[in-house]
């Protein structure tokens, strides 16, 4: 019976052997049934050139985008291949075609076409989306950098873009983050590699935060917290500063004091971008707290900028295929799960950015209560920072004030 069963439907993205397969394993089968004539427009070949069209019309919109390298040609080569495959084993003037088991595998082979195709607009739409608001947080950016950042509609209207983009049901955040971490690499024109981080992160932790309060926002200030996690790393694009000051610590605090020159945001933003930076390296402000002594919005900031700094640094280290990126997604994850554990990272935060990212929980991560963090490891304490033990520099302790002497 097991050698006689046929083989499963496969994937879309399968190899391309395992559909050789499955349509060899269907022009084998005999039945009385029968398949009548249809209309050339409503036909299989039809259909297929209905697919060539579109697949003509995405590569000449692709083709100028270096950011879609990666991913876009492997699913049009894919689809091309599915074509000639069933040209090659069932031609069209084939007798084949009168049985319904050959008629039903080779609409099962167009339906994975057309998931591909879908998969493919999918990406062209993320990419529009996606150029437009790197392109704006450069130009901000750089307004910051020359001294003259001002509070405008304009960044209003750049932060509550992430909002919107939020509650559009139809994006993926996964093809938003690979495409963000692309983007930067293949068109930002930074060879830096820091520069690249900075510029995918920004866009991926707003846009993952704004997902993450969108319908429970904690009491937080929502337009603060993206503000910070767009410009949180702005210190690496400042030409003056080098990649070894920088390393050592000094972009905490050089970033939060590009966005202090602007006094319409408040003293959020620059807190939030100190606190976070405590909170993942220790080069923040202030000195030698525990996590359970940070607000939770620093911590949410810093839960979803330690995920997206691994994921960058991932993808940039190895050279990985597109059938291999949930891996950069899962050992992300299995990076932060130790963290948590020791208490560093909230574990509702972290909950919260699994569902977001479509990854099932741990068993080992326990559940999302607001006394976990207070309860493991309150010895644990963020590391101090590097540029104060180069320095030499003690950290201040709060002394007992002395007696009076009346």
């Amino acid at each position: 019976m097991q050698q006689n069963a046929l083989p499963a439907l496969p994937a879309p993205a399968a190899e391309l052997s395992a559909w050789e397969g499955y349509l060899r394993a269907q022009l084998s089968r005999r039945s009385q049934c029968r398949v009548r004539t249809t209309r050339l427009e409503y036909s299989p070949q039809g259909r297929e050139q209905q697919f060539l069209r579109r697949l003509a019309d995405a590569a000449r919109i692709s083709f100028s985008r270096t950011a879609l390298a990666g991913v876009v040609p492997g699913l049009q080569r894919q689809a091309l291949q599915l074509i000639q495959l069933r040209r090659q084993l069932i031609p069209d003037e084939a007798a084949s075609w009168q049985q319904a088991e050959v008629f039903l595998a080779v609409g099962e082979l167009h339906r994975a076409i057309h998931t591909l195709l879908e998969e493919i607009d999918l990406y062209l739409r993320h990419y529009a989306l996606v150029k437009p608001l790197a392109e704006q947080w450069a130009e901000f950016g750089q307004r910051a950098i020359e001294g003259r950042l001002h509070h405008s509609p304009d960044m209003d209207d750049f932060l509550r873009e992430f909002q919107h983009l939020a509650a559009d049901g139809s994006l993926s955040p996964r093809h938003w983050v690979e495409l963000c971490h692309a983007y930067a690499q293949e068109e930002s024109h930074h060879s830096q590699l820091m520069r690249q981080i900075a510029q995918a992160g920004a866009l991926q932790s707003a846009y993952l935060l704004a997902r993450m309060l969108r319908h429970d926002h904690w009491l937080l200030d929502v337009p603060a917290l993206l503000c910070a996690a767009c410009f949180k790393d702005l210190s690496w694009f400042v030409p003056q500063a080098s990649e070894k000051m920088l390393a050592r610590g000094h972009h905490a605090e050089w970033s939060a004091a590009l966005m202090c020159q602007c006094p319409e945001l408040g003293v959020a933003v620059p807190r939030l971008i100190r606190q976070h930076h405590e909170c993942l390296d220790g080069s923040g402000l202030p000195l030698g707290l525990t996590g359970v002594n940070l607000r939770r919005d620093a911590r949410m900031l810093s839960v979803v900028t330690r995920w997206s700094e691994l994921y960058c640094h991932h993808n940039a280290s190895e050279s990985i295929s597109r059938f291999q990126r949930p891996l950069a997604y899962q050992q992300a994850v299995d990076a932060l799960i130790p963290e948590c554990l020791q208490g560093r990272w909230e574990v509702a935060g972290l909950t919260a950015l699994l569902q977001q990212l479509e990854l099932p929980q741990p068993e080992t991560l326990p559940s999302a209560s607001p006394e976990h963090l207070r309860q493991a490891n309150t010895h644990w304490k963020i590391p101090r920072p590097h540029f104060l033990d180069k320095a030499k520099v003690a950290v201040p302790v709060l002394r007992k004030p002395r007696p009076s002497q009346d």
